[in-house]
Protein backbone atom coordinates (compact mmCIF):
# COMPACT_ATOMS: atom_id res chain seq x y z
CA UNK A 1 0.00 0.00 0.00
CA UNK A 2 1.41 3.55 -0.53
CA UNK A 3 2.56 6.15 1.70
CA UNK A 4 -0.19 8.26 0.90
CA UNK A 5 -2.60 5.17 1.33
CA UNK A 6 -1.19 4.82 4.44
CA UNK A 7 -1.11 8.00 6.27
CA UNK A 8 -4.91 8.53 5.23
CA UNK A 9 -6.14 5.56 7.26
CA UNK A 10 -4.47 6.72 9.88
CA UNK A 11 -6.36 10.20 9.42
CA UNK A 12 -9.31 8.08 9.30
CA UNK A 13 -9.27 7.26 12.72
CA UNK A 14 -9.01 10.22 13.96
CA UNK A 15 -13.07 11.34 13.80
CA UNK A 16 -14.14 8.46 16.35
CA UNK A 17 -10.67 8.62 18.50
CA UNK A 18 -9.91 12.02 19.23
CA UNK A 19 -12.58 12.91 21.45
CA UNK A 20 -11.09 10.06 23.74
CA UNK A 21 -7.67 10.71 23.55
CA UNK A 22 -7.33 12.67 26.89
CA UNK A 23 -3.66 11.95 27.72
CA UNK A 24 -0.38 12.09 25.85
CA UNK A 25 0.73 8.21 25.69
CA UNK A 26 -2.57 7.64 24.57
CA UNK A 27 -2.71 10.02 21.85
CA UNK A 28 0.86 8.73 20.71
CA UNK A 29 -0.41 4.37 20.79
CA UNK A 30 -3.47 5.52 18.86
CA UNK A 31 -2.34 8.23 16.36
CA UNK A 32 1.68 9.26 16.66
CA UNK A 33 3.22 5.72 16.14
CA UNK A 34 0.79 4.47 13.21
CA UNK A 35 1.45 7.86 11.90
CA UNK A 36 5.07 6.89 11.86
CA UNK A 37 4.36 3.44 10.70
CA UNK A 38 2.61 4.89 7.65
CA UNK A 39 6.16 6.64 7.03
CA UNK A 40 7.72 3.35 6.75
CA UNK A 41 9.03 3.05 10.17
CA UNK A 42 9.50 0.56 12.51
CA UNK A 43 8.28 1.88 15.70
CA UNK A 44 9.64 -1.52 17.34
CA UNK A 45 13.02 -1.04 16.44
CA UNK A 46 14.75 1.80 18.62
CA UNK A 47 17.38 1.71 15.96
CA UNK A 48 14.97 3.45 13.61
CA UNK A 49 12.54 4.93 16.63
CA UNK A 50 14.27 5.79 19.90
CA UNK A 51 11.75 6.44 22.94
CA UNK A 52 12.51 8.66 25.17
CA UNK A 53 15.44 10.13 23.77
CA UNK A 54 17.65 11.83 26.63
CA UNK A 55 19.07 14.88 25.25
CA UNK A 56 21.57 16.78 28.23
CA UNK A 57 20.99 20.42 27.90
CA UNK A 58 23.44 22.70 29.43
CA UNK A 59 22.82 21.93 33.42
CA UNK A 60 19.81 20.08 32.94
CA UNK A 61 20.88 16.52 32.54
CA UNK A 62 18.74 14.01 31.09
CA UNK A 63 15.91 15.90 29.73
CA UNK A 64 13.92 13.45 27.16
CA UNK A 65 12.29 14.10 23.95
CA UNK A 66 9.34 11.64 22.94
CA UNK A 67 10.82 10.06 20.09
CA UNK A 68 14.05 10.43 17.76
CA UNK A 69 14.08 8.75 14.28
CA UNK A 70 17.33 7.43 14.25
CA UNK A 71 19.79 6.82 11.55
CA UNK A 72 22.99 4.98 11.78
CA UNK A 73 22.61 4.96 15.99
CA UNK A 74 22.45 9.16 15.40
CA UNK A 75 18.98 11.13 15.80
CA UNK A 76 18.00 12.92 12.36
CA UNK A 77 14.59 14.35 13.61
CA UNK A 78 13.31 14.72 16.92
CA UNK A 79 9.23 14.41 18.24
CA UNK A 80 7.44 15.80 20.52
CA UNK A 81 4.59 14.84 21.45
CA UNK A 82 1.51 16.88 23.13
CA UNK A 83 -1.88 14.93 23.97
CA UNK A 84 -4.84 15.23 20.96
CA UNK A 85 -7.01 18.15 22.58
CA UNK A 86 -3.95 20.19 22.97
CA UNK A 87 -3.53 23.39 20.59
CA UNK A 88 0.05 23.44 19.88
CA UNK A 89 0.40 27.08 20.63
CA UNK A 90 2.41 27.49 24.03
CA UNK A 91 5.75 29.10 23.81
CA UNK A 92 6.39 26.55 26.22
CA UNK A 93 5.79 23.68 23.65
CA UNK A 94 8.07 25.00 21.20
CA UNK A 95 10.80 26.02 23.46
CA UNK A 96 11.30 22.19 24.48
CA UNK A 97 11.91 21.40 20.78
CA UNK A 98 14.37 24.89 20.76
CA UNK A 99 16.16 23.39 23.55
CA UNK A 100 17.12 19.95 22.12
CA UNK A 101 18.04 21.80 18.85
CA UNK A 102 21.08 23.03 20.59
CA UNK A 103 22.09 20.15 22.06
CA UNK A 104 22.95 17.77 18.83
CA UNK A 105 24.34 19.40 16.14
CA UNK A 106 23.39 16.39 14.15
CA UNK A 107 19.35 17.37 14.32
CA UNK A 108 17.69 19.40 11.63
CA UNK A 109 14.41 18.48 12.07
CA UNK A 110 11.71 18.93 14.63
CA UNK A 111 8.09 17.68 14.74
CA UNK A 112 5.93 19.34 17.37
CA UNK A 113 2.40 17.31 17.33
CA UNK A 114 -0.20 16.19 18.88
CA UNK A 115 -1.46 13.35 16.39
CA UNK A 116 -3.64 15.36 14.79
CA UNK A 117 -1.75 18.45 13.90
CA UNK A 118 1.66 18.26 12.66
CA UNK A 119 4.47 21.44 12.72
CA UNK A 120 7.92 20.80 11.32
CA UNK A 121 10.58 22.92 12.36
CA UNK A 122 14.34 23.30 10.74
CA UNK A 123 17.65 25.78 11.66
CA UNK A 124 16.97 27.99 8.08
CA UNK A 125 17.80 30.82 9.68
CA UNK A 126 20.74 30.30 11.95
CA UNK A 127 22.78 26.76 12.36
CA UNK A 128 21.75 24.34 15.13
CA UNK A 129 19.83 27.37 16.18
CA UNK A 130 15.84 26.25 15.90
CA UNK A 131 13.74 28.30 13.94
CA UNK A 132 10.71 29.90 16.10
CA UNK A 133 8.07 28.69 13.15
CA UNK A 134 7.48 25.98 11.11
CA UNK A 135 8.61 25.91 7.48
CA UNK A 136 5.47 23.15 7.36
CA UNK A 137 2.31 22.72 9.30
CA UNK A 138 -0.31 19.80 8.13
CA UNK A 139 -3.43 18.77 9.29
CA UNK A 140 -4.49 15.25 9.39
CA UNK A 141 -8.14 16.39 9.32
CA UNK A 142 -7.84 18.30 6.14
CA UNK A 143 -5.19 16.53 3.54
CA UNK A 144 -4.55 17.02 0.00
CA UNK A 145 -1.95 15.28 -2.85
CA UNK A 146 0.32 18.49 -2.05
CA UNK A 147 0.24 18.07 1.75
CA UNK A 148 0.71 13.87 1.33
CA UNK A 149 3.25 14.53 -1.12
CA UNK A 150 5.02 16.38 1.59
CA UNK A 151 4.68 14.37 4.56
CA UNK A 152 6.43 11.41 1.48
CA UNK A 153 9.58 13.14 1.86
CA UNK A 154 9.94 12.25 5.94
CA UNK A 155 9.75 8.79 4.97
CA UNK A 156 12.08 5.99 6.39
CA UNK A 157 15.36 6.65 4.96
CA UNK A 158 14.77 10.44 3.96
CA UNK A 159 17.95 12.46 3.33
CA UNK A 160 18.49 15.35 5.87
CA UNK A 161 20.20 17.62 3.40
CA UNK A 162 18.09 17.56 0.64
CA UNK A 163 15.05 17.53 3.34
CA UNK A 164 16.54 20.69 4.66
CA UNK A 165 16.81 22.62 1.55
CA UNK A 166 13.10 21.19 0.57
CA UNK A 167 12.23 23.06 3.97
CA UNK A 168 13.76 26.40 3.27
CA UNK A 169 12.05 26.14 -0.33
CA UNK A 170 8.55 25.72 1.61
CA UNK A 171 9.42 28.18 3.83
CA UNK A 172 9.73 30.96 1.64
CA UNK A 173 7.14 29.48 -0.96
CA UNK A 174 4.02 29.19 1.72
CA UNK A 175 5.61 32.73 3.12
CA UNK A 176 5.06 34.21 -0.32
CA UNK A 177 1.28 32.53 -0.87
CA UNK A 178 0.42 34.08 2.13
CA UNK A 179 1.61 37.38 0.91
CA UNK A 180 -0.65 36.65 -1.94
CA UNK A 181 -3.39 35.96 -0.16
CA UNK A 182 -3.39 38.73 1.67
CA UNK A 183 -2.87 40.95 -1.73
CA UNK A 184 -5.67 38.81 -3.17
CA UNK A 185 -8.23 39.69 -0.43
CA UNK A 186 -7.15 43.09 0.21
CA UNK A 187 -4.67 44.78 -1.96
CA UNK A 188 -1.97 46.66 -0.56
CA UNK A 189 -1.65 50.36 -1.80
CA UNK A 190 1.96 49.72 -2.69
CA UNK A 191 0.87 46.81 -4.27
CA UNK A 192 -1.91 48.54 -6.44
CA UNK A 193 0.32 51.49 -7.72
CA UNK A 194 3.37 49.21 -8.60
CA UNK A 195 0.48 46.97 -10.40
CA UNK A 196 -1.06 49.73 -11.92
CA UNK A 197 1.90 51.39 -13.14
CA UNK A 198 2.70 48.81 -15.60
CA UNK A 199 -0.47 49.81 -17.00
CA UNK A 200 -1.80 53.10 -16.80
CA UNK A 201 1.06 56.07 -17.88
CA UNK A 202 -0.61 58.77 -16.22
CA UNK A 203 -0.55 60.41 -12.43
CA UNK A 204 -1.11 58.27 -10.31
CA UNK A 205 -3.15 60.30 -8.16
CA UNK A 206 -5.34 59.05 -4.78
CA UNK A 207 -8.63 58.91 -7.17
CA UNK A 208 -6.61 56.83 -9.72
CA UNK A 209 -5.36 54.47 -6.73
CA UNK A 210 -8.66 53.71 -5.35
CA UNK A 211 -9.93 52.70 -8.56
CA UNK A 212 -6.95 50.53 -9.06
CA UNK A 213 -7.70 48.95 -6.07
CA UNK A 214 -10.75 47.49 -7.29
CA UNK A 215 -9.69 46.74 -10.53
CA UNK A 216 -6.74 44.90 -8.71
CA UNK A 217 -9.28 42.71 -6.80
CA UNK A 218 -11.10 41.76 -9.80
CA UNK A 219 -7.62 41.19 -12.14
CA UNK A 220 -6.73 38.81 -9.65
CA UNK A 221 -10.00 36.93 -9.00
CA UNK A 222 -10.76 36.53 -12.88
CA UNK A 223 -6.58 35.33 -13.32
CA UNK A 224 -7.13 33.07 -10.71
CA UNK A 225 -9.95 32.04 -12.24
CA UNK A 226 -8.82 31.62 -15.39
CA UNK A 227 -6.43 29.04 -14.65
CA UNK A 228 -8.81 26.88 -12.57
CA UNK A 229 -10.73 26.67 -15.76
CA UNK A 230 -7.60 26.05 -18.44
CA UNK A 231 -6.61 23.19 -15.68
CA UNK A 232 -10.15 21.63 -16.04
CA UNK A 233 -10.35 21.97 -20.04
CA UNK A 234 -6.55 20.44 -19.45
CA UNK A 235 -8.00 17.47 -17.53
CA UNK A 236 -10.66 16.76 -19.88
CA UNK A 237 -8.88 16.89 -22.95
CA UNK A 238 -7.29 13.13 -22.32
CA UNK A 239 -6.41 11.27 -25.40
CA UNK A 240 -4.92 7.88 -25.54
CA UNK A 241 -1.67 7.62 -26.81
CA UNK A 242 -0.28 5.57 -30.03
CA UNK A 243 3.35 4.69 -30.16
CA UNK A 244 3.74 4.13 -33.87
CA UNK A 245 2.14 5.63 -36.70
CA UNK A 246 -1.01 8.79 -36.83
CA UNK A 247 -2.38 9.43 -33.09
CA UNK A 248 -6.35 9.36 -32.94
CA UNK A 249 -7.66 11.44 -29.98
CA UNK A 250 -9.83 9.19 -28.11
CA UNK A 251 -11.53 10.82 -25.05
CA UNK A 252 -11.51 8.23 -21.70
CA UNK A 253 -14.56 6.56 -21.55
CA UNK A 254 -16.20 5.31 -17.99
CA UNK A 255 -15.90 1.80 -17.07
CA UNK A 256 -19.26 0.24 -18.40
CA UNK A 257 -19.87 -2.91 -16.36
CA UNK A 258 -22.33 -4.21 -18.57
CA UNK A 259 -20.37 -5.63 -20.62
CA UNK A 260 -18.62 -7.73 -18.07
CA UNK A 261 -15.35 -6.84 -19.50
CA UNK A 262 -12.79 -4.81 -17.75
CA UNK A 263 -11.96 -1.77 -19.96
CA UNK A 264 -8.75 0.47 -18.43
CA UNK A 265 -10.06 3.76 -16.81
CA UNK A 266 -6.96 6.91 -17.53
CA UNK A 267 -7.76 9.65 -14.74
CA UNK A 268 -5.66 12.61 -14.66
CA UNK A 269 -3.80 13.39 -11.21
CA UNK A 270 -3.88 16.35 -9.38
CA UNK A 271 0.01 16.00 -9.59
CA UNK A 272 0.32 15.64 -13.08
CA UNK A 273 -1.53 18.53 -13.90
CA UNK A 274 0.93 20.18 -11.10
CA UNK A 275 3.57 18.84 -13.21
CA UNK A 276 1.94 19.97 -16.66
CA UNK A 277 2.67 23.51 -15.21
CA UNK A 278 5.56 23.30 -14.49
CA UNK A 279 7.31 21.50 -17.46
CA UNK A 280 4.93 25.01 -19.30
CA UNK A 281 6.94 27.36 -16.91
CA UNK A 282 10.24 25.85 -17.84
CA UNK A 283 9.90 25.69 -21.40
CA UNK A 284 8.13 29.68 -21.79
CA UNK A 285 11.59 31.00 -21.95
CA UNK A 286 11.97 28.51 -25.51
CA UNK A 287 8.25 28.64 -26.47
CA UNK A 288 4.52 29.39 -25.52
CA UNK A 289 3.41 27.95 -23.00
CA UNK A 290 -0.14 26.92 -24.90
CA UNK A 291 2.06 25.01 -27.20
CA UNK A 292 2.94 22.38 -24.32
CA UNK A 293 0.12 20.12 -24.15
CA UNK A 294 -1.03 17.29 -21.75
CA UNK A 295 -1.86 13.47 -23.00
CA UNK A 296 -2.37 10.93 -20.55
CA UNK A 297 -2.33 7.11 -20.81
CA UNK A 298 -2.73 3.91 -18.42
CA UNK A 299 0.74 3.79 -18.14
CA UNK A 300 2.38 7.42 -17.79
CA UNK A 301 1.70 11.00 -18.65
CA UNK A 302 3.31 12.61 -21.63
CA UNK A 303 4.00 16.68 -22.04
CA UNK A 304 4.33 17.15 -25.48
CA UNK A 305 5.21 20.35 -27.96
CA UNK A 306 2.28 21.16 -30.34
CA UNK A 307 0.34 18.20 -29.27
CA UNK A 308 2.52 15.99 -31.14
CA UNK A 309 3.73 12.75 -30.27
CA UNK A 310 7.09 12.74 -32.37
CA UNK A 311 8.15 15.81 -30.31
CA UNK A 312 7.57 14.59 -26.25
CA UNK A 313 9.67 17.17 -23.94
CA UNK A 314 8.88 14.58 -21.41
CA UNK A 315 6.55 11.58 -19.31
CA UNK A 316 5.83 11.60 -16.19
CA UNK A 317 5.20 7.77 -13.79
CA UNK A 318 3.81 9.11 -10.80
CA UNK A 319 1.39 6.37 -10.19
CA UNK A 320 4.12 4.10 -8.05
CA UNK A 321 5.68 5.17 -4.70
CA UNK A 322 8.75 6.16 -6.20
CA UNK A 323 8.04 9.19 -8.80
CA UNK A 324 10.04 8.95 -12.39
CA UNK A 325 10.37 12.05 -15.21
CA UNK A 326 11.24 10.58 -18.39
CA UNK A 327 13.46 12.65 -20.85
CA UNK A 328 14.51 12.71 -24.06
CA UNK A 329 17.44 14.05 -26.09
CA UNK A 330 16.98 13.38 -29.12
CA UNK A 331 17.72 10.27 -29.75
CA UNK A 332 15.87 7.19 -31.08
CA UNK A 333 16.16 3.69 -31.31
CA UNK A 334 15.95 1.27 -34.71
CA UNK A 335 12.78 1.19 -34.47
CA UNK A 336 12.28 5.25 -35.18
CA UNK A 337 11.21 5.64 -31.55
CA UNK A 338 12.51 8.02 -29.36
CA UNK A 339 15.17 7.09 -26.71
CA UNK A 340 13.99 7.70 -23.39
CA UNK A 341 15.85 8.15 -19.75
CA UNK A 342 13.91 8.02 -16.58
CA UNK A 343 14.89 9.90 -13.61
CA UNK A 344 13.99 9.49 -9.91
CA UNK A 345 12.73 12.03 -8.47
CA UNK A 346 11.22 12.78 -4.71
CA UNK A 347 9.01 16.28 -5.17
CA UNK A 348 6.98 17.88 -7.65
CA UNK A 349 9.88 20.35 -7.18
CA UNK A 350 12.66 17.89 -8.59
CA UNK A 351 11.59 18.46 -12.16
CA UNK A 352 13.24 21.89 -12.33
CA UNK A 353 16.35 20.25 -11.59
CA UNK A 354 16.01 18.92 -15.18
CA UNK A 355 14.73 22.51 -16.70
CA UNK A 356 17.86 22.72 -18.72
CA UNK A 357 17.30 19.45 -20.54
CA UNK A 358 13.33 20.21 -21.08
CA UNK A 359 14.32 23.17 -22.53
CA UNK A 360 17.19 21.57 -25.12
CA UNK A 361 14.40 19.29 -26.40
CA UNK A 362 12.27 21.92 -26.72
CA UNK A 363 14.84 23.88 -28.60
CA UNK A 364 16.18 21.14 -30.76
CA UNK A 365 12.13 20.26 -32.04
CA UNK A 366 12.31 24.13 -33.26
CA UNK A 367 15.34 23.90 -34.97
CA UNK A 368 14.10 20.52 -36.74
Amino acid sequence: MPIEDDIRAVAGRIPSLKERLNTEEATKQALILPFLQALGYNVFDPTEVMPEYTADIGTKQGEKVDYAIMSDDAPVMIIECKKASDKLASTNQVSQLYRYFSTDTQIHIGVLTNGIRYQFFSDLDSPNVMDTTPFLEVNMEDLNPGVLEQLGQFAKGFNVDETVETASRLRYINGMKEVLTKQFNYPEEDFVEWLGRRVYAGRMTQTVREKFTALTRRAFHEFVNDRITATLRTAQDLTQIQEEGEITPQRAEPHDESDGQDQPKIVTTAQELQGHEIVKDIARDVVDPERVTLRDSQSYCSILLDNNNRRLLCRFYFDRSQKYIGLFDGSRHSGGTLVEKRHSIDSLNDIYNHADQIRETAWRYLES
